[in-house]
């Protein structure tokens, strides 16, 4: 990597916005209210139903008072005449530009999986308009899904220019954020990805600036990492107006036929980094081409979803019975059984027995036997996902003499554990991550435990989160997941 430079720094000058009717309606806290049609809306029914796109045009249109759709309190701002009395804005009018100073020369920079580009020119500002790259800015141009090399590209629409510059004079700072997970696993190269992108900003000819995630972690959408350092570290100091600012990607959990011939959105992790962020979110036909808003689905688990339960289902049920046991746990990687064994069982005097601290099945079921024999409760965590593997441990519990066994499964779907996987991912260095094989061959193998098995009872677990940290809790409050 060259050396790192920094842009030469100054003091913030202010300048007046230009008279803007382009701006999105503003977003609200991530929350995804049911429509009346049944298609999940997001951002306050999706910024009011984003179908008012015509505040949305770029072109110097004339601005109404009102939205359509039956939303009287989403009104577009309008430009008016400034009020007479002296420093007074006209309500409804753009809120002023705060730039820093143009950055003097192009420089390219790095931490961990992030890299990030100013080029000549770019000002910090208090506006951010943000764009994904591929799909949005940019699709291949040999047609395929995707690029075949780093000069596989051409500009989406040909609108896509002009928009941007018009953006730029009215105190916006252009700034585009992209996953390529093809530079960690080695299928593109740094160098050739860096000079994609100033190939990418000498096309469009206007100041830029680009974050890339080039692999998996906290930079990569949805989750927020390449958004917290444009905040903290990338904006030169100054503050971002969240209403002023909107983000547009094409991941956005359209369905197939979203527009007539059109092919399902391969995610949703635009709209989700949008959700996560506080921005208002559109897609590229919406931003560029005015079209209405396309119908979506936002299938990512949401973790503010979960409901406060009590821990055990039914609620009658006993966590420990005061005498000799084995509890045979059942649930998917990441599913939360070693932290439920570590946090209730274990204190309790539980023998805890985990496979991926043992090794086989085969040295579980002795380790078992082992406590057992010397009295003690056992508490088996793996996953245990069918009758085979659940039976090893009735057997040997009944080898053992009188010892009751139950089966505790979690109620952790396969998305909330992915989601968990994410997160363990994000705040753990330590953890190995799990592989999609993992959750998918569970999946095909799961048989729901019944109490013919030899169970005397068969007891469901509520995923109850608890944190340690405060920014862990924020952390997983966001949607981690893009699919």
């Amino acid at each position: 990597m060259p050396k790192r430079k920094t842009p030469t720094k100054g003091k913030t000058n202010v300048v007046p916005a230009g008279k803007s009717t382009n701006r999105p309606v503003k977003a609200k806290d991530g929350e995804l209210p049911e429509d009346q049609d049944g298609d999940v809306d997001s951002d306050e029914e999706l910024q009011s139903k984003v179908a008012r796109l015509e505040s949305l045009k770029m072109a110097s249109t004339k601005p109404t008072d009102t939205v359509s759709g039956g939303d009287t309190k989403a009104a577009v701002k309008g430009s008016g005449k400034a009020e007479e009395k002296k420093g007074e804005e006209k309500k409804g009018e753009a809120a002023p530009s705060k730039l820093g100073p143009p950055c003097t020369a192009a420089v390219w920079q790095q931490k961990d999986t992030l890299l990030w580009y100013s080029s000549v020119g770019t000002c910090a500002s208090n506006k951010i308009a943000s764009f994904d790259i591929d799909g949005t800015i940019i699709t291949t141009q040999s047609g395929k899904v995707f690029p075949q090399h780093c000069g596989d590209w051409r500009i989406l629409y040909p609108e896509i220019p002009g928009r941007l510059k018009k953006l730029i004079a009215e105190g916006f700072k252009v700034v585009f954020f992209t996953n390529q997970m093809g530079i960690q696993k080695g299928k593109v190269k740094v160098e050739d990805f860096k000079q994609k992108v100033e190939n990418i900003q000498s096309k469009l000819n206007i100041p830029i600036q680009v974050f890339v995630s080039a692999g998996a972690g906290p930079y990569r959408k949805p989750n927020l990492g390449m958004w917290e350092y444009l905040k903290n570290e990338g904006n030169n100091g100054i503050e971002i107006d969240m209403k002023e600012s909107f983000y547009v990607g094409d991941a956005a959990g359209r369905p197939a036929d979203w527009a007539p011939g059109k092919k399902k959105d391969f995610s949703c992790g635009d709209r989700l980094f949008a959700l996560n962020a506080g921005l208002t979110f559109l897609t590229p036909e919406e931003f560029f081409m005015s079209q209405s808003k396309a119908k979506f689905n936002v299938t990512a688990f949401n973790p503010k979803s979960i409901e406060s339960k009590s821990l055990l289902e039914p609620a009658a049920s006993k966590l420990v019975l005061g005498k000799q046991e084995m509890i045979v746990l059942v649930g998917s990687p990441a599913a939360g059984k070693s932290h439920f064994a570590r946090e209730h069982l274990v204190p309790k005097g539980y023998v805890h027995v985990n496979r991926d601290t043992l090794g086989t099945w085969q040295k579980c079921v002795k380790a078992a036997t082992d406590a057992m024999e010397k009295g003690s409760c056992v508490v088996i965590d793996n996953t245990n996902p069918d009758k085979e593997s659940r039976r090893r441990y009735v057997d040997a519990a009944k080898d053992a003499g009188d010892v009751t066994v139950r089966c505790f499964v979690m109620r952790t779907s396969l998305e909330h554990a992915r989601h968990n996987e994410l997160f363990r991912e994000m705040t753990d260095k330590k953890h190995q991550s799990i592989s999609e094989m993992i959750f998918n061959m569970f999946k095909s193998k799961y048989a729901e435990p019944t109490v013919s098995e030899g169970f005397t009872e068969v007891v469901h677990v509520n995923f109850v989160p608890s944190f340690n940290e405060k920014n862990h809790e924020q952390i997983y409050q966001r949607y981690l997941v893009e699919k």
